[in-house]
C-alpha cells in the first residue's frame, strides 16, 4: 500500500497563521530528542454531520452569529473534541492484535488462493494416476434388449401378428494394454510434471501472499504513525484555541477553526487508509468479515536484516523461483510431447478377453444357424487374444510432430528469456533497498538537524533575539522530516518484501504454531 510523500503541507500553514499557537507546541517539540515525539492515543471515529449549504449558491455566512454560539456555549469546544476524538465502543470491543508472524501464519493456512492450490495439486495428482495405464485392465460392457419374432421362418408374419419373444444380449470386454513403445512412459512422466508444476504454482501463491500481508501490515503501521502526528498537531492546536478565545479577533478565530477542520479531514483520511489496510488483512488471512483485528506493533520501525550481496540473490532467484521452475517444467513438457507426437506411428499392444451371451424370453421356433454355425438368438461365445492396434497418417502426424517440435523450442526460448527477467527483476528490487535505505538515512539526520533548528530558534524567540517566523518555519521542518522518515521506512520494508519475492525466497514461518 502507497501513502501520498506529503499529506502535511496544509497542516504547516495552520501554524503559520495560528497567533501564539508555536509558544504551546514548543512545550513538545522544543528540544532535539526522539523521545518528545512520543505516542498519543489511537482512535477510531464516526462523525456524524449536519447537511450545510453548498458552498456556491449557498446562504451567506454569519461570522458574528457563528462567534456568538460559540461564547453563549462555554463547552463548546470541549464537546467537539468529544465528538471528533471519542471512538465508537463496537470498533474497539475486543479486536485481535495480531504480529507480522501471526498475520503470516494464518494466511497460508486460510488464503483461499492458497487452499486453490491444493485442490490444483490433488488434480495433477489424478491425472496422474489416470496416465499410469499399463497393466490395469479396462473392462466394458453392454446390454441389448429387443422384440423379436416368435417364428423365425415367417418373421415378418409373426412379428405383425403380434407372435413375438423379447430377446436379450449382454457383452463383456476385458483389455490389459501390455506395450506401447514408450507412450505409456512419457504420458506418465508428463502427468508427473504437471505435479510438480501444481507445487510450484502453490509456493508462488505462497509467497506472493506474504508479500501482500507485509504490505498491508506495513502500510496500517505508516497509517497509524501519520494518524498519531496529526492528532498531535490537532490536540495543540485545539488546546491553543481554548486557551486564548476571548482574546482572538474574529479572522484569527476563523482561520484557526478553518485549519482545525482541514486537520480533521487529513486525520480522517489516515484512518480510512489504516481501515483498508486492515480490512485487506482480514481478506488474506480469509477470516469472517465479523472478526476485528488491529495490528499488534504500535511503531513503525526498519526491518533490521543483513543485506546479502547482489549475486547471492540473484542466485536464489535462479535456483528458487516458482516462475522459472514452472518455465523448466514446461520445457520438459514440451520435449516430451513431441517424442509422444514421434511415437505415434508405432502400435499398441495388449491382451484381452470377451464375452458374449444372448437368450430369449418366450418360445422361438424356426431358428437355423447361420453360416458360421452361431444361433443368432441363444447363444453363448467367448475368447481370449491378443491386439496390435495403430494408425498412420503421414501427413497429419507430420504436421502434429513439426507443430510440438516448434512449440519445445519456443519454451525453451521463453526460459531463458525468463531467467534474464528475472535477474533484471532481482537488481531492480536490489537498488530498491538500497534507495530506500539510503533515504532512511538522509531522512534521519534531517529530522535531527530540524530538531535542532527548533530548538535553536525556540531559544532565540524566548529571549526576544528571534522572531516569530523563524520559528514557525522551523517547526514546520520538524512536522515534514518526520513524515518523511515515516515514508521511508515504510518504502524500505515494502523493498525488502518485495526483494525477497523476486528472490523466491518464502519466510519460514511454522503454519501449525
Amino acid at each position: 500500500m502507497r501513502y501520498p510523500r506529503s499529506i502535511l503541507p496544509i497542516i504547516f500553514l495552520l501554524f503559520a497563521f495560528s497567533v501564539g499557537l508555536p509558544t504551546v507546541l514548543a512545550e513538545d517539540y522544543g528540544a532535539p530528542s526522539d523521545s518528545n515525539m512520543h505516542t498519543s492515543d489511537h482512535y477510531n471515529t464516526s462523525k456524524q454531520r449536519k447537511a450545510g449549504d453548498d458552498f456556491f449558491g449557498g446562504s451567506e455566512v454569519n461570522e458574528d452569529e457563528d462567534i456568538a454560539i460559540e461564547n453563549e456555549n462555554p463547552d463548546y469546544l470541549k464537546a467537539r473534541r468529544k465528538l471528533f476524538i471519542g471512538a465508537e465502543e463496537k470498533f474497539k470491543a475486543h479486536p485481535l492484535r495480531l504480529t507480522l508472524e501471526d498475520c503470516i501464519r494464518i494466511a497460508l493456512v486460510n488464503n483461499s488462493k492458497v487452499q486453490a492450490t491444493e485442490y490444483g495439486i490433488e488434480s495433477a495428482k489424478a491425472k496422474a494416476d489416470e496416465a499410469s495405464a499399463r497393466f490395469w485392465p479396462v473392462f466394458e460392457y453392454s446390454w441389448l434388449t429387443a422384440p423379436v419374432p416368435g417364428d423365425f421362418s415367417n418373421a415378418v408374419g409373426s412379428f405383425f401378428h403380434g407372435d413375438i419373444a423379447w430377446w436379450n444380449k449382454l457383452t463383456f470386454n476385458v483389455g490389459i494394454p501390455i506395450y506401447a513403445f514408450g507412450k505409456l512412459d512419457l504420458a506418465k512422466s508428463m502427468a508427473e510434471e504437471g505435479i510438480l508444476a501444481a507445487r510450484e504454482n502453490k509456493r508462488k501463491e505462497r509467497i506472493s501472499v506474504v508479500t501482500q500481508i507485509r504490505q498491508l501490515y506495513y502500510g496500517a503501521l505508516l497509517a497509524k504513525e501519520m494518524e498519531r502526528l496529526l492528532l498531535k498537531a490537532h490536540e495543540k492546536l485545539l488546546n491553543e484555541i481554548e486557551k486564548k478565545k476571548d482574546g482572538r479577533s474574529p479572522i484569527e478565530r476563523a482561520k484557526a477553526m478553518t485549519f482545525l477542520i482541514e486537520l480533521e479531514n487529513r486525520i480522517a483520511d489516515a484512518r480510512n487508509k489504516e481501515a483498508l489496510a486492515l480490512e485487506g488483512l482480514r481478506v488474506q488471512m480469509g477470516l469472517n468479515p465479523d472478526v476485528a483485528i488491529t495490528v499488534y506493533s504500535e511503531r513503525l520501525r526498519p526491518i533490521k536484516t543483513v543485506i546479502k550481496p547482489l549475486d547471492e540473490y540473484v542466485k536464489m532467484a535462479l535456483e528458487n523461483r516458482p516462475d522459472l521452475k514452472l518455465a523448466e517444467i514446461g520445457v520438459n513438457v514440451q520435449g516430451k510431447k513431441y517424442e509422444l507426437e514421434k511415437r505415434k506411428f508405432l502400435p499398441d499392444v495388449g491382451i484381452g478377453a470377451h464375452v458374449d451371451i444372448g437368450r430369449s424370453v418366450g418360445g422361438v421356433r424356426g431358428v437355423t444357424t447361420t453360416d458360421n454355425w452361431s444361433n443368432p438368438v441363444h447363444f453363448t461365445r467367448a475368447g481370449v487374444g491378443m491386439r496390435v492396434e495403430g494408425k498412420i497418417d503421414i501427413h497429419g502426424q507430420s504436421a502434429r510432430i513439426r507443430g510440438a517440435r516448434s512449440d519445445y523450442y519456443k519454451a525453451s526460448l521463453e526460459r531463458y528469456m525468463a531467467n534474464d527477467a528475472a535477474i533484471l527483476d532481482v537488481k531492480k528490487a536490489y537498488l530498491d533497498v538500497d534507495t530506500a535505505y539510503d533515504n532512511i538515512v538522509r531522512s534521519d539526520v534531517a529530522q535531527k538537524y530540524a530538531r535542532q533548528l527548533l530548538f535553536l530558534t525556540q531559544n532565540n524567540f524566548e529571549l526576544g533575539i528571534g522572531n516569530e517566523e523563524d520559528y514557525v518555519n522551523a517547526l514546520q521542518l520538524v512536522l515534514l522530516t518526520r513524515g518523511k522518515y515515516f515514508e521511508s521506512v515504510f518504502n524500505y520494508n515494502v523493498a525488502l518484501a518485495v526483494l525477497e519475492e523476486k528472490a523466491g525466497i518464502l519466510p519460514d514461518v511454522d503454519i501449525y504454531h
